[in-house]
């Protein structure tokens, strides 16, 4: 039985991935940075986006579906553009932090300029962000800076 258990173990750990991140967007409109920190959580059904600074938030997409817990511990579900744009962002944040996966995607285009990725988007994707620059090292990636057409960013910076 033990042998069972541990063999659950390893095969959910070997398919889930996730890594603590800071958060920089920047936002033209009113010329500001806002900061945030929080853990992401990647497996094959389920990705969790738990911000833990300023305030507490966590996101969880599962299948089509979006919730967001706010610290009163309230949840709500996302529905119309803002379940659109979320699910996207997660996507983004699942798919750019794993050097594995920026190799062999089809939404995007990646060319290389020694440990710099510069990411072109496609389809409905590259019709909210304009490109994307992943850092990497070691075949690991660092960091991420996603370029939207309205003139915002947002940096992820992996811990």
């Amino acid at each position: 039985m033990r042998i069972i258990v541990i063999f659950i173990l390893c095969i959910k750990f070997s398919f889930s991935a996730g890594y603590d991140f800071d958060e920089v967007r920047f936002i033209k409109a009113i010329d500001d940075k806002i900061y945030k920190s929080g853990h992401i959580d990647i497996d094959d059904f389920v990705v969790t986006v738990t911000y833990k600074t300023p305030s507490y938030k966590k996101i969880l997409k599962k299948e089509n579906n979006v919730t967001i817990e706010g610290s009163s511990g309230n949840v709500y579900g996302l529905k119309g553009k803002a379940l659109w744009y979320t699910d996207m962002y997660i996507d983004i944040m699942s798919r750019l932090g794993e050097y594995k996966s920026l190799k062999t995607n089809k939404d995007f285009y990646v060319d290389k300029e020694g440990e710099e990725l510069r990411v072109t988007f496609l389809e409905d994707v590259g019709d909210v962000i304009k490109s994307a620059l992943v850092f990497v090292k070691n075949q690991k990636v660092v960091s991420f800076k996603l370029y939207m057409h309205n003139g915002d960013t947002i940096e992820i910076i992996k811990k």
